[in-house]
C-alpha cells in the first residue's frame, strides 16, 4: 500500500534548516554546521554531544527548534573543513548529516 503525503511547506521549515540562496559568500560569517542529528528528546541530543566531544570533535553545540533538539558541529570556515569534518564523522559511523547555515 502507497500513502501519498503533504510535503511539508517551506514556511514550516526553520529559516536555519533551508539551503542558502543568497549572494553573499557563505563562509566567513560564522554560520555554517554540520547537523549531526535531530532529538525529541534532549537527553538523547545531550548524550551525543557528549560522545563527539569525547572524539575530540567540536564545536559542539544543541539548537531548540520546535520540539526538536538539533545538534551541530561548528561553525566551519571553509568547504574543505567541512568536507573534511564529514571524513571523519564518515568514520565514526555518522552518515545522517547536513550541512546548514544559521543566520
Amino acid at each position: 500500500e502507497i500513502e501519498v503525503v503533504d510535503p511539508i511547506p517551506v514556511a514550516a521549515i526553520p529559516a536555519a534548516s533551508r539551503v542558502n540562496k543568497s549572494t553573499q559568500p557563505l563562509f566567513g560569517r560564522g554560520n555554517v554546521f554540520i547537523q549531526v542529528g535531530a532529538f525529541s528528546e534532549m537527553a538523547n541530543a545531550r548524550r551525543l554531544m557528549q560522545w563527539l566531544q569525547g572524539e575530540g570533535l567540536g564545536p559542539v553545540r544543541e539548537q531548540q527548534f520546535g520540539d526538536m533538539t538539533r545538534v551541530w558541529i561548528g561553525p566551519l570556515d571553509s568547504a574543505g573543513a567541512i568536507d573534511a569534518m564529514i571524513a571523519r564523522l564518515n568514520r565514526l559511523g555518522l552518515f545522517d548529516l547536513q550541512v546548514i547555515t544559521a543566520p
